[in-house]
């Protein structure tokens, strides 16, 4: 399948019912770097739950090969788009304990977009968050647990 008829099947899935989305056939269109880019530029707030339920946005627990170097995440840019949509989800997300924000699976590039999704997050929102936010290490790296 060429990368047309890849984006084509993606915005099919996006067009159907989240109840009825398939989830292994939603997995098997993530064959490259730029249908995963499309699948997330597709993707409404109506697939939020969906896909933080079915592993979909999982990207952001793996650690990084590389603590010192930031990793472009199409789930993350998705999270930053949905953050004002539904702020309560995303803050949940956040604060999910196995996301890669501690010292065993850091990841900088995650942190770095939460701190810019925190901004767009209500107070209501940035309050549920605060008691996971700590700085570790002054001007070194700043961890989230």
């Amino acid at each position: 399948m060429n990368q047309l008829e890849l984006h084509k099947k993606i915005e099919e899935l996006f067009r159907g019912d989240v109840k009825s989305a398939d989830v292994v056939f939603a997995k098997s269109l993530l064959v490259n770097h730029d249908a995963k880019n499309f699948f997330f530029d597709q993707a409404s707030i109506d697939w939020l739950d969906w896909l933080w339920g079915n592993g979909f946005i999982d990207g952001i627990k793996k650690k990084s090969d590389d603590p010192n170097r930031y990793y472009y995440l199409p789930e993350l840019e998705y999270l930053v788009r949905m953050a004002e949509k539904n702020p309560r989800k995303v803050a949940e997300i956040i604060s999910d304990k196995t996301v890669a924000t501690t010292e065993e699976n850091f990841n900088p590039g995650v942190i770095n977009r939460f701190l810019w999704i925190i901004g767009l997050l209500p107070a209501e929102q940035i309050k549920v968050i605060t008691p996971k936010i700590k700085i570790a290490l002054l001007f070194k790296n700043t961890i989230i647990n």
